[in-house]
């Protein structure tokens, strides 16, 4: 099969291949001529492809990414942590307002301290 071939079959299968994230990260690298912002979407629902991506394409997607892992705090700190955006600390606050769990709220007040914001 040539590769103009093989990427309409590819592009033919997208609607399947969107349903697992980690399909769509592994046929990104190998078919990048596929939509990026496509293959993309297929990580939203899950925190662990967020971060995977952001730190694969630092900057590309970040709004969308901060946006949603503001949601999971554990993620959003590893995000902070492994990509360190500008907004780290207001993404920082952001996860102190939303955090619930009086297990993982010691931790997110000893990150603020070793990062000098307390």
């Amino acid at each position: 099969m040539s590769r103009s071939e093989a990427v309409a079959d590819i592009s033919r299968l997208l609607p399947l291949i969107l349903l697992d994230p980690h399909l769509s990260f592994c046929v990104m690298d190998n078919y990048p001529e596929l939509d990026r912002r496509t293959l993309f979407r297929s990580a939203i629902r899950y925190p662990d492809f967020l971060l995977a991506w952001a730190k694969r394409f630092p900057g590309l997607f970040d709004t969308i990414i901060q946006r949603e892992l503001v949601r999971h705090t554990a993620w959003l700190i590893e995000y902070i942590h492994e990509v360190k955006p500008v907004e780290a600390r207001s993404l920082w606050q952001q996860a102190m307002e939303r955090c619930h769990n009086d297990w993982l709220l010691p931790w997110l007040k000893h990150y603020a301290r070793r990062a000098g914001w307390s």
